[in-house]
This record gives structure tokens, C-alpha cells and sequence, in this order.
């Protein structure tokens, strides 16, 4: 078992839930206002990273090619052309949450170069996680860790 990845994305998905509680669509689509991501674009961009994961893992990439072009890295941050619903990508977490803890709980089989890359797609997270309880605040909503 990969305790310590298991540990560190169950926490992401924790700090990500509690930091969305409340957030609406026009919400999620608000940028601060001397630049950066919104919300919907930082939560957009962890699922591309999801597709990633999934690839280290052998696994089927769990949202469309299309969501590259609106959220991946080096892409515009502050105008989304198509964004998803914030609702949705909320339940694309979830889902692809799901499907990553049973592969990581089954396998033993990871070696070194997966765990690395494995750990610094969790620190990625990390630090997308703490811009989305900043981006809560800039939107107006209080703290919600």
C-alpha cells in the first residue's frame, strides 16, 4: 500500500471540498484582481493533472482532450472560453478521487520513478488547494479551514 500518497490526496480532496462549499458558478469564474487563476480555471487545471496521474498509473484518462485547451498549464487563466460547470468538475474530482485511491490502495507493484512522480503531482495539488482557499477569500466567502 502507498500510505503516504494515500494520506496526502485524501487530505487534497478534504482542503478542496471544504474550500468549494458555497462557491457558485459566477463565482468560480471571478479572477483576483491584480491577476491569476479563478477558481474554476485552479479546479480545471488538477483534473487535467488527474489525466496525468491516471497516465503514470496505467490507467484510462478520466476527462476529455478538450479540457486541455481551457485548463492546462501555459493556457489563458483569466479568461476561460468554455468554462465547465463548477458543479461538475466538482463531481470529476470526486469520481477520479475514487478511482485513484482503489488503484493506490491495490498496488504494489509502483516503483521508484512513479513514486516521485506521483508525489510531486500530490504537491502540485497541495499548492493548488491552498490558491483555492485564497481564490475563496478573494470572491468574498470566509475561511473554510
Amino acid at each position: 500500500m502507498n500510505t503516504e500518497l494515500l494520506t496526502s490526496y485524501n487530505f487534497n480532496l478534504i482542503a478542496i471540498k471544504r474550500n468549494l462549499e458555497g462557491i457558485s458558478q459566477e463565482e468560480s469564474l471571478i479572477t483576483p484582481e491584480n491577476g491569476g487563476a479563478c477558481i474554476n480555471w485552479v479546479l480545471g487545471h488538477l483534473m487535467v493533472s488527474r489525466n496525468d496521474i491516471f497516465e503514470i498509473l496505467g490507467l484510462k484518462k478520466i476527462i476529455p482532450e478538450h479540457y486541455e485547451k481551457y485548463y492546462a498549464r501555459e493556457t489563458n487563466n483569466r479568461v476561460i472560453l468554455n468554462p465547465e460547470n463548477i458543479s461538475r468538475l466538482i463531481e470529476l474530482i470526486e469520481e477520479s478521487q475514487s478511482i485513484l485511491i482503489k488503484e493506490l490502495e491495490s498496488r504494489n507493484d509502483l516503483d521508484d520513478k512513479q513514486k516521485k512522480e506521483l508525489a510531486f503531482f500530490g504537491f502540485h495539488e497541495t499548492y493548488h488547494c491552498g490558491q483555492i482557499g485564497i481564490l475563496r477569500r478573494v470572491v468574498g466567502k470566509p475561511g473554510a479551514i
